[in-house]
């Protein structure tokens, strides 16, 4: 498991975000590779880099990728190995955490646009998911909270 730093300064969070890279970047070539368990491990470990990031770097719309990529790339990976609940369960984690930050009053504008933004796409994978396993009950619950609404006071 990776080491956590205690002190979240500039520095050290580009360095995680450098760890999150390589993690994605190992589970990519191991995914290629059809070594989806090693996959699991790297995207495993992105994951965890990428919860440990949220909401502490100055680019949320990085932030807010990193988790979702770091999501869907199990969600694919579970797939493959047809696990199913797996596969529903990071589908379904990704999209129902950008509604939490979009609705968190609290959370930084910032954040709550880049949950906002990508959530078009949590909610288009979802909606895929569905398309081949209809009648999963966790991933219509998520289905039907629906696609995020744009946070007030925000438009482009």
């Amino acid at each position: 498991l990776p080491i956590f730093h205690h002190d979240h300064g500039p520095a050290l969070l580009k360095a995680d975000v450098a760890r999150w890279r390589q993690a994605i970047s190992a589970g990519n070539r191991a995914f290629q590779n059809e070594a989806y368990i090693q996959a699991l491990e790297h995207y495993s470990t992105a994951l965890v880099w990428a919860m440990a990031m949220y909401g502490r770097i100055d680019d949320a719309h990085v932030g807010t990728a990193a988790l979702v990529i770091a999501h869907h790339n199990l969600a694919d990976t579970y797939g493959h190995l047809e696990r199913e609940a797996e596969q529903c369960h990071h589908l379904c984690a990704a999209h129902e955490r950008l509604q939490a930050v979009a609705d968190d009053a609290d959370m930084a504008p910032a954040w709550r646009d880049a949950a906002w933004t990508h959530s078009r796409r949590t909610h288009a994978e979802l909606t895929r998911f569905i398309a081949h396993h209809p009648g999963h009950p966790q991933a219509l619950a998520a289905q039907a909270r629906g696609a995020l609404s744009r946070p007030a006071g925000r438009s482009h």
